[in-house]
């Protein structure tokens, strides 16, 4: 039932004019966040946000195909929203995962930069919580399209039994309840993947409690939030004392002190290295 990548992008173009408002816009929100996002981010959000626009031609066709009964209608798009929701958990499981794995490589490089060996890790309790965060958003966000689309299909149901006037007539909007979802969506795929990469370097830092000191390192430009300021501006800071995220939308990440034999920002020549891992 899923379409391939390439159809599923020349479908959303074809599909733009033939419904009362424009299809969501299904690429990443450009101007979210602090600075730049690494490609990383970008591909897991594109990923994503891929499912969501599939989900959203199939639902509206099935919706909308008066050929089947309400009750067949609903029973396609329960199908769907389950598929949907299901290869949404294994694309957030297997991805975030990966992105942590090169928050661990990239802190890693850091550590045996200034003469340390990094061991095996804590455990990664903060990974879980994403991980766990994101389910439950998916889950809110599939919840939410099926109720949308039951109640265009109750409407419509309506509207031919009782012969309604056109006047009264109501349209349930199926691409605003997408444009919600893909927002919502975007931005939590936006929050996992920093979350799980800035996690992934500390479950390496916190080894060294003792031995190192990190700095709060910022994106550099003008979108970066006074907290996030203020957290740099007090560097450096110990593993275990380093802030947790003020906002949804930080980007900003830990880095070994310089005083330390570290860098500020060594993630700018080690993210293209990690960029690369994730499609050889």
């Amino acid at each position: 039932m899923w379409i391939d990548n390439t159809l599923a992008y020349k479908l959303i173009e074809n599909a733009v004019g033939d419904v009362p408002d424009d299809p969501p816009d299904f690429s990443p929100e450009s101007g979210f966040g602090e600075g730049s996002p690494p490609t990383w981010e970008d591909e897991y959000r594109s990923t994503i946000l891929l499912l969501l626009s599939t989900l959203y031609l199939a639902v509206r066709d099935v919706a909308e195909d008066t050929t089947l009964t309400p009750e067949q209608r609903k029973t396609r798009i329960n199908i769907l929203i389950d598929g949907f929701r299901t290869q949404g958990e294994v694309r957030i499981n297997q991805q975030l995962n990966t992105i942590y794995r090169l928050g661990e490589q990239a802190a890693s490089a850091e550590i045996l930069g200034v003469g340390l060996y990094p061991g095996r890790g804590m455990d990664a309790a903060v990974l879980e919580h994403a991980l766990l965060q994101q389910r439950e958003n998916l889950q809110h966000i599939a919840n939410a399209i099926r109720d949308n689309a039951y109640g265009q299909i109750n409407w419509q149901t309506l509207q031919k039994q009782y012969k309604v006037p056109a006047q009264f007539q109501f349209y349930v909007n199926m691409n605003a309840a997408f444009k919600d979802a893909k927002i919502r969506l975007d931005r939590m795929a936006s929050y996992g993947a920093t979350v799980a990469y800035s996690e992934g370097k500390l479950n390496v830092f916190r080894e060294f409690e003792d031995q190192i000191t990190i700095n709060w390192i910022t994106r550099g430009d003008s979108r970066v939030c006074p907290t996030c300021n203020f957290y740099r501006d007090n560097n450096p800071y110990k593993p275990s004392e380093f802030p947790a995220p003020p906002h949804s939308g930080c980007r900003c990440y830990p880095s070994i002190n310089v005083k330390d034999g570290g860098g500020d920002g060594m993630d700018l020549f080690v993210l293209p290295i990690a960029d690369a891992l994730i499609n050889p």
